[in-house]
């Protein structure tokens, strides 16, 4: 189930809730009122690729830290 950021439309107080896809958000807790759900960033995992010499910041095929072959 994804975890969804919602805002209480009454009281202001933010509550993080784990619904099922489509799933109608219950009440505030707090107060009773209607939760808004708010628009949050994805969550990105970033990954470093090793370029041999023990650094971090370039492809494996580049000696310097700034590879234009693969944008690191």
């Amino acid at each position: 189930m994804p975890l969804y950021r919602f805002l209480c439309q009454n009281c202001g107080k933010e509550e993080l809730l784990l619904l099922k896809m489509g799933q109608e958000p219950p009440s505030c807790p707090n107060c009773g009122g209607q939760l808004e759900k708010q628009i949050s960033v994805p969550s990105l995992k970033l990954t470093s690729v090793r370029n041999g010499h023990g650094e971090i910041g370039s492809c494996g095929s580049c000696s310097s830290g700034n590879c234009t072959s693969c944008g690191l």
